[in-house]
């Protein structure tokens, strides 16, 4: 919806896949069916690039796409620095010499 309204000015250069609903529900169907306990089946369509699934969006809705392209290599850390975070909320808004700023958004989310 965002990108379909034109409010995503910038994007992360990655890829991602894309599967249709339908496709999704047939093969949980399947594998309720046929698969095995234990058992783990990985349900996938088509990869693409964030860019040009956005670039598809733009031209279905008549916008342009956005053109701003982040590298990667910034949001590494971010993973680690959400789990730290989370960790600091739950033993009372700090680890060590980091306080963490966000617990109170954080206290209805599940960990």
């Amino acid at each position: 919806v965002e990108a379909a309204q034109g409010r995503i000015p910038a994007f992360i250069d990655t890829g991602l896949n894309l599967a249709h609903v339908e496709d999704v529900a047939q093969g949980h169907l399947l594998a309720m069916e046929k698969g095995v306990t234990g058992e783990r089946y990985i349900l996938g369509g088509q990869d693409v690039t964030l860019a040009e699934m956005l670039a598809e969006i733009a031209r279905l809705v008549g916008r342009r796409p956005p053109t701003v392209r982040l590298p990667r290599t910034p949001i590494y850390p971010a993973p680690a620095i959400s789990d730290l975070e989370k960790h600091a909320c739950r033993s009372g808004g700090s680890v060590g010499a980091v306080k963490a700023a966000g617990c109170s958004r954080t206290k209805n989310r599940r960990a």
